[in-house]
């Protein structure tokens, strides 16, 4: 996949992270996408739970009105980074002991649960993800907002754009992919 940019080509990145991620979590039987894999290892379910988590959270980001936003997170004091630069600061991060916290730790899944209804609820929120980030009025105003981000602090809707489009690609190998 080329490196997204435009509020376009960010959009049409993530429905292929999407796709890719959904159909790797389709491709598993039941045992094997609610079995953990090891101590303080989350299971596939617990990765799409995850998921669907954090695209719920940053749906807010593109839905709520862009003067409650800047109330919020405030006016970016640096330039949006490039795709490439805001996934190798993630990385880094994550090198540096950054991991998921609070409400983006995901809880035991039971089997009974249902697998269907798991990545149901993935696509439920990559489909309202993608929708609010759709209806956003200019791709300029991506670089002009910013939210907070529990791990990479203050970052522009651009960059929590490229975050999303990652982040999904980065739990493929929770799935076997």
């Amino acid at each position: 996949m080329e490196m997204p940019y435009t509020l376009p080509e960010i959009i049409t990145h993530t429905q292929e992270s999407v796709g890719r991620f959904r159909a790797a979590a389709r491709e598993l039987d039941t045992q094997r996408f609610f079995h953990s894999p090891g101590p303080d290892k989350w299971s596939p379910a617990q990765h799409v739970h995850h998921l669907s988590t954090a695209l719920k959270t940053s749906t807010a980001a593109y839905a709520l009105p862009l003067w409650l936003v800047r109330v919020v997170g405030g006016s970016p004091a640096h330039p949006s980074r490039t795709f490439t630069q805001l996934v190798t600061s993630y990385q880094s991060q994550l090198q540096q002991g950054g991991k998921a916290s609070g409400r983006y730790i995901p809880r035991d899944i039971p089997a009974e649960t249902g697998q269907e209804k798991v990545i149901g609820r993935f696509e439920q929120a990559a489909a309202g993800y993608l929708t609010a980030l759709g209806r956003f009025s200019a791709d300029n105003k991506l670089d002009q907002y910013q939210v907070a981000h529990p791990i990479l602090k203050k970052i522009t809707l651009r960059e929590l754009a490229f975050f999303n489009s990652y982040h999904i690609l980065h739990h493929l190998p929770g799935v076997g992919q």
